[in-house]
């Protein structure tokens, strides 16, 4: 065997083996993409799961807000906080913090 016999077989093992890293790569990148888009459904699917939940706790809050928004209190007998009409005073001191009237 002589030297560029060599140097061939060398180049085309070494070809070989790039394009199996290359098909290493695409398949790695595509499991990786299923596995975000995954996480991106499940996130979006319990961020759900809690909107549906502060309005099954709230309930009748909303029910009273859709029917009729001036007769609401601040507080429902259910003891949570009605947000659809907030009401904050800040102030600009350091240590301050959100005073709800």
């Amino acid at each position: 065997m002589n030297w560029e016999v060599i140097t061939a077989v060398s180049t085309i093992a070494g070809v070989i083996g790039g394009l199996v890293s290359v098909y290493f790569l695409i398949h790695e990148v595509r499991r990786n993409s299923l596995a975000i888009e995954g996480a991106a459904v499940q996130s979006l699917m319990t961020f759900e799961q809690a909107v549906f939940a502060l309005l099954i706790d709230n309930a009748a809050t909303f029910l009273a807000g859709t029917a009729d928004r001036d007769t609401l209190s601040r507080r429902n007998s259910s003891g949570s906080t009605n947000w659809s009409r907030p009401t904050c005073r800040c102030t600009t001191a350091p240590s301050s913090s959100m005073n709800r009237g």
